[in-house]
């Protein structure tokens, strides 16, 4: 899949916005954690168990932010999922102030999203006993702009187990 311009972020773009996104978020040194890939299925390892929980339960826990998870695979050193952020309270509205992209602290926006969720996997991990680090410093989006690129981001997580060389 191609990448936005900037490592994946547009300077101009407030995170709050409605849209979909790609994400890809690696393992610590990507390192094998979350699964294995046999003959082109995946399957998961507790801390991938853990992921799949965490993925499908951002709706629920962001429901007040009108988010929705797409199509996702827990690869072996990697995860990719479809977010949906809808139009809410802190994206629309006559309080909105629309903000440029800025690198600090976040709320009510993407890098909020997947720093819960990388949070609560970790918590989840701990309850398992595992101590290793789990996650590589921050993630990947890309902004998808269209019912096309959103088909083409979906094709590309369901084929991902079968084009594993791993």
């Amino acid at each position: 899949m191609r990448g936005n311009s900037n490592n994946g972020r547009f300077h101009d773009r407030d995170y709050r916005w409605s849209g979909h996104f790609l994400i890809t978020i690696l393992a610590y040194k990507r390192q094998r954690l979350f699964s294995e890939i046999i003959k082109g299925h995946q399957e998961l390892y507790p801390i991938g168990e853990i992921i799949k929980k965490e993925w499908i339960n951002t709706e629920i826990v962001r429901a007040y932010m009108n988010v929705k998870v797409g199509a996702f695979v827990i690869m072996p050193d990697h995860f990719h999922g479809i977010l949906y952020i809808g139009r809410n309270e802190f994206n629309s509205g006559p309080t909105y102030e629309m903000k440029t992209n800025s690198f600090g602290p976040q709320s009510n926006n993407l890098g909020s999203i997947i720093r819960g969720l990388k949070s609560s996997v970790t918590v989840g991990a701990r309850g398992l006993g595992i101590t290793e680090k789990i996650w590589q410093p921050r993630y990947n989006e890309r902004w998808l702009r269209s019912e096309a690129e959103v088909n083409e981001a979906t094709w590309y997580i369901r084929n991902n187990p079968k084009r594993w060389k791993g």
